[in-house]
């Protein structure tokens, strides 16, 4: 397994899931146990892990950042303007 930088624009979802990720990923123990957690998550939750609404979840209740939302689309949970 290794860790591959990937770009913003490549992000299509983001969880309302969230796991603890070692300082230090250069080892392969480290790289492990996140891939186990991550498969935990994903039998827990049968495949289909919960979109992260950022309105709901994040409690954001600033009327900007309502304005900018009601403009936008949400698409698998994030929203997309």
């Amino acid at each position: 397994m290794h860790v591959i930088p990937v770009p913003l624009p490549l992000v299509h979802q983001i969880s309302l899931l969230r796991i603890t990720i070692p300082h230090d990923l250069r080892q392969a123990e480290s790289r492990r146990a996140v891939l186990v957690s991550v498969n935990e998550l994903e039998k827990k939750y049968a495949g289909s892990l919960p979109p992260l609404d950022p309105m709901a979840d994040m409690h954001i209740d600033d009327p900007a950042a309502l304005e900018v939302c009601r403009g936008g689309v949400c698409i698998c949970g994030m929203w997309v303007l």
